[in-house]
């Protein structure tokens, strides 16, 4: 698609809409109707998805190979299950801008959340503190603050949460900066989503590295993965992870993450 001169008029959008090419998949959803009858103009794909009109049919398939094979339809149903999250390597290796041998799909974002930090958080009487986004996906807050109460401490004094400027909607990098280099002696872990769901702010993957000695970077992509043109392939070959997010250790005792929400 060419290059256009954007601009907020409902024409514009119309336009938009009629040249994009991938404009004949809507055709594959399910959109709830608005108040009026009309198909709504669905905005949350961040939090739940629109069913596609197929999966129907894919659920139904599978509750019959369960029927027909119980237990053997692990191996010997039409897609099997033992080996179902090969199915999804190539495609989703894709996604992340990753090799299919660096991929794997696995658990829930909240599990993997937990299992990261049970290896990497390691808190100290005075490295404690764990740094998020304001207005993170909720299920990821309420991860932090249960390992932080799990290690002993309290979330209202552990669990710092970086918030935008009065009337601003995103955070500065130099907020982030600032607020690192003022309480960076009591940070265990920097937890930032590579894009925000809510605002959409998309964090800076780099600015954490440096080349400062020991300091690493990694991205771990949940809403990050297909909304931003970065690969995970340019974040080095030790870094590149789909399920754990790998450190980035700004100083001594402070290992930093940057996930997604």
């Amino acid at each position: 698609m060419a290059a256009v001169a954007f601009n907020t008029s409902a024409t514009f959008a119309g336009e938009m809409d009629a040249r994009d090419p991938l404009a004949p998949f809507r055709e594959q959803f399910h959109i709830p109707p608005a108040p009026d009858g009309s198909a709504c103009v669905y905005l949350c794909g961040h939090s739940l998805g629109l069913q596609p009109t197929r999966v129907r049919e894919y659920v139904q398939q599978e509750l019959e190979d369960w029927a027909k094979l119980g237990v053997e339809a692990h191996f010997h149903g039409r897609h099997p299950w033992m080996p179902y999250h090969r199915f999804l390597t190539e495609n989703m290796a894709g996604v992340v801008g990753a090799r299919p041998v660096e991929v794997v799909i696995m658990n829930s974002l909240t599990a993997n959340l937990h299992l990261m930090m049970v290896s990497f958080y390691r808190p100290t009487a005075q490295r404690h503190k764990i740094v998020i986004e304001s207005g993170a996906f909720p299920s990821d807050r309420y991860a932090v603050e249960s390992q932080i109460r799990f290690h002993g401490f309290d979330p209202t004094r552990s669990l710092i949460e970086l918030k935008p400027r009065p009337s601003e909607i995103t955070i500065r990098q130099q907020d982030i900066e600032a607020l690192l280099k003022h309480e960076g002696s009591s940070i265990a872990l920097v937890m930032l989503g590579g894009v925000n769901y809510a605002t959409g702010q998309l964090f800076d993957m780099d600015y954490a590295s440096g080349t400062r000695p020991g300091l690493h970077r990694g991205v771990r992509s949940g809403t990050r993965g297909g909304q931003c043109s970065r690969p995970a392939a340019r974040l080095g070959r030790r870094l590149r992870r789909l399920v754990y997010l790998q450190i980035s250790e700004r100083r001594p005792g402070m290992r930093r993450r940057m996930l997604c929400a």
